[in-house]
């Protein structure tokens, strides 16, 4: 039990030395994070639907 104890002592302590970010560095990132995802599921929608008009094209002309 000891040992437990100790461990959550240090966890404490090692908890009390971290550098938290600012309110302003969380919520910038988090919209960099948003518009990013926004964008590569963008990237991914328009590659997605041109390969897939080109295979469809292909089967067509190939197909007939």
């Amino acid at each position: 039990m000891t040992k437990y104890i100790q461990w959550i002592k240090e966890s404490w302590k090692e908890l009390k030395r971290v550098t938290w970010p600012t309110k302003e560095d969380v919520i910038a990132t988090t919209i960099a994070v948003i518009v990013l995802t926004i964008i590569f599921s963008v990237a991914i929608y328009l590659s997605d639907k041109i390969i897939s008009t080109a295979v469809e094209y292909v089967y067509r002309v190939l197909g007939s």
